[in-house]
């Protein structure tokens, strides 16, 4: 499927050229940052909207949003009273007026050539949606930080994604924080409101999947600042798991083999020791094998992340490495129970799935 079109190549003088779409939730702490950030980008003048959907904040994000408001006539605030991600998505799309379509994050800082990278890689590759390199940040020196930084910028951690870890452009199958042609969501609709999570990589996965074509491009870069706490990156690393299983559950077409590693790891583990009821030598000999491998691995990492960062006190990685991956690996066992006694949040289909074809006809596009 082809999704370009003239009307969409070409920049109209009568509307904004780009809109961008930040969904927010209590993000006092990063939000006016990332607001200077937007508005230090130098494609303003090509004329962009701004649309801020606030998820009822109660932190005083509302307050601040609605001063930088007043002060910029580009920025307009929308309330989501859904108080997900995928609701805010989905009203800014459907009030956006620009050719291209680009959704941010309140948690990052963007390079003041994000969006012109952005729409030269587009146009160069013929992409329908285009993003960049994600540098992963620590808000402050605190050693913890240090810990989820050397955790998240390394393939042991997080895998080895483009976007996490840089490198050539080139097609992939996903990209953090696309800027999307308009008219790809008049082709395949909106974001999956089922989808608390993981709703970026479904619809990219749809997109593939309809014959659109995802291009990374390292030139385009964003800086994104972590969970402040360990406790807060395993919270996270478990709700993500969840969320994996029930994607998969729900749109079958975003499953990735890759992301079924953690999982196997803690079964694997789990297994091991469960085995020791039948026969303690084997199943001892297997554990041993399987974590001395993992920790082979984890130890390679951790020496790679202390010298690239400049830190000895990461030498302390391999068992930070282990408790997230099987925080993340717990999370996927949880939810694959959850869905097995029917108690997942995907259970109940009240909200509507906006990503069929038959509820395309409620799609509109402001002109």
């Amino acid at each position: 499927m082809n999704m370009r079109n003239k009307e969409v190549d070409s920049p109209s003088t009568d509307h904004p050229r780009i809109t961008i779409i930040i969904p927010t939730r209590n993000e006092a702490d990063s939000i006016e940052r990332c607001l200077r950030s937007v508005l230090s980008m130098v494609s303003i003048a090509d004329g962009v909207e701004i649309f801020i959907i606030d998820g009822m904040s109660t932190d005083g994000t509302k307050e601040m949003i609605s001063r930088w408001a007043v002060a910029h006539s580009i920025i307009k605030v929308y309330e989501n009273q859904a108080q997900i991600v995928p609701a805010a998505l989905n009203l800014g799309i459907q009030k956006a007026r620009g050719d291209w379509i680009v959704r941010l994050d309140a948690h990052c800082e963007y390079d003041s050539n994000y969006l012109v990278n952005c729409l030269r890689a587009a146009q160069q590759s013929g992409a329908d949606n285009v993003g960049g390199y994600i540098e992963s940040s620590a808000s402050s020196a605190v050693f913890q930080q240090k810990i989820i930084r050397g955790i998240t910028t390394h393939r042991f951690g997080v895998g080895a994604s483009p976007f996490r870890l840089g490198g050539a452009a080139g097609w992939v199958d996903t990209v953090p924080f696309g800027c999307y042609r308009r008219a790809v969501f008049v082709q395949i609709g909106l974001y999956d409101e089922r989808l608390q999570r993981n709703q970026d990589y479904e619809f990219n996965q749809r997109l593939i999947k309809a014959g659109g074509k995802i291009w990374f491009d390292p030139s385009i870069r964003a800086k994104y600042f972590n969970q402040k706490k360990i406790k807060g990156l395993l919270r996270q690393a478990f709700t993500t798991g969840q969320w994996n299983v029930w994607t998969w559950r729900i749109a079958p077409h975003a499953f990735a083999r890759r992301h079924l590693i953690p999982a196997l790891f803690v079964v694997a583990c789990i297994a091991c020791a469960l085995s020791m009821i039948v026969s303690r030598s084997i199943a001892l000999f297997a554990l041993s094998a399987l974590l001395s491998a993992y920790f082979s691995g984890a130890c390679i990492a951790a020496i790679q992340q202390s010298v690239w960062l400049r830190d000895a006190g990461l030498l302390c990685l391999p068992l930070l490495f282990f408790i997230y991956h099987v925080a993340y690996g717990l999370g996927e066992v949880a939810g694959a129970l959850a869905l097995l006694f029917g108690s997942a949040p995907v259970c109940d289909h009240k909200r509507p799935d906006v990503s069929r074809e038959t509820e395309q006809p409620e799609i509109s596009l402001v002109p």
